[in-house]
């Protein structure tokens, strides 16, 4: 046993409490900022697209494959445009109440197991992109739009 004063073992005592709140309310609470900080994704992490609706085709999941009906008369790449929905981070713009919005393309997209169809707009007010639901609008780069809904998949 270590040989230590009555105010030693009371330092002792005090930092370890404080390391103990430290390590159980203080790390926690900075972890959790940490993770809601984190980009939140348009499609969940836990949700699957079953099937993907645009002006004038369907991009819908057979089995391991996708198929584009009616068949695009332009090439269209599947594959990035999966991971573009899937991956599109979602950043909240705030947005003058007097904006104008033109759309360029409306998209529902339907998961493995929600009953409902997710409705998103792509549309700009002329200088910036932005992808709406409903009221929430999140700012998007013209690469990202152009990812999203490809030009033989618009109107």
């Amino acid at each position: 046993m270590i040989r230590m004063s009555r105010s030693a073992w009371n330092n002792v005592i005090v930092f370890g409490v404080l390391a103990l709140f430290l390590l159980f309310y203080i790390a926690p609470n900075q972890m959790a900022k940490f993770r809601d900080q984190q980009a939140q994704t348009l499609v969940p992490s836990n949700a699957t697209i079953v099937q993907i609706r645009f002006p004038r085709i369907v991009l819908e999941r057979h089995g391991p494959n996708w198929r584009l009906h009616p068949a695009p008369t332009a090439a269209v790449d599947i594959p990035a445009l999966l991971q573009a929905w899937q991956l599109q981070p979602l950043r909240p713009e705030p947005v003058l109440a007097d904006a104008i919005f033109a759309t360029v393309c409306q998209v529902e997209l339907l998961y493995s197991g929600e009953p409902q169809w997710q409705q998103w707009q792509l549309v700009t007010d002329q200088s910036q992109w932005y992808l709406q639901q409903q009221q929430r609008i999140f700012k998007i780069h013209p690469t990202e739009a152009v990812a999203l809904c490809p030009q033989p998949l618009r109107r």
